[in-house]
């Protein structure tokens, strides 16, 4: 047991001994090698390393771009009125005198506003005397001694044709009233009348009158 005990602290002592050996000969050889450097960087044999400068990032802004609208405006010189630079012309008023229908004699003038259609009065139907012939005396009424006038309607055509008789008033003997009526039916002739400047069909009345007096 003592003679373990005894060989272990041999072993140690060795150990201690050998350990001290390495630290010195590599702090010796640590020395020489700082001794070789500093002696080669002071003839220029070996140049230091220069510490990297430090770069900085620097964010430059991007610069907006604004977009300038330029607008033109054209004048129109032409319709530009000029002053005018002249005298002005004064004219002297005219005295203007309208005579009326009665200060001149002459029958009114009827006239249309505008947007006003003219209205041409009608104008009713005339007898055709050339070629009207007159209704016939009746024998037995002028023996009678019968007389008197008649007014018959005549509906007058757009020829001048008559198209219907009526009688509006009789003379008070029936003979003499057919007579009117068939003698204007057969024998008369009309100008025909007109409505709006145009020929149209019109009522006309016509008088007929049996006078003994005309009977030879």
């Amino acid at each position: 047991m003592v003679i373990q005990m005894n060989r272990r602290r041999s072993y140690s002592a060795q150990f201690e001994s050998r350990g001290g050996q390495r630290v010195g000969l590599a702090l010796v050889v640590g020395a020489h090698i700082l001794l070789a450097y500093a002696l080669a960087t002071a003839l220029g044999v070996v140049e230091l390393p220069l510490a990297p400068a430090s770069s900085k990032v620097v964010i430059v802004p991007e610069e907006k771009q604004v977009e300038t609208w330029h607008t033109t405006t054209q004048v129109d010189t032409g319709s530009i009125t000029k002053p005018c630079l002249c005298m002005p012309v004064i004219t002297p008023p005219i005295d203007i005198r309208i005579a009326t229908p009665s200060e001149s004699g002459a029958p009114p003038v009827q006239t249309a506003s505008a947007g006003t259609a003219i209205h041409i009065p009608a104008v009713p139907p005339r007898i055709d005397r050339v070629h009207s012939v007159k209704p016939d005396y009746p024998a037995l009424a002028r023996r009678l001694g019968q007389h008197g006038k008649v007014t018959v309607l005549v509906l007058v055509g757009e020829s001048g044709d008559v198209m219907d008789v009526k009688l509006d008033r009789g003379s008070g003997y029936s003979i003499l009233d057919q007579a009117a009526l068939d003698g204007v039916r057969r024998g008369y002739r009309f100008t025909p009348g007109t409505s709006d400047g145009r020929p149209a069909q019109m009522w006309e009345r016509v008088e007929v009158s049996f006078e003994l007096k005309d009977v030879n």
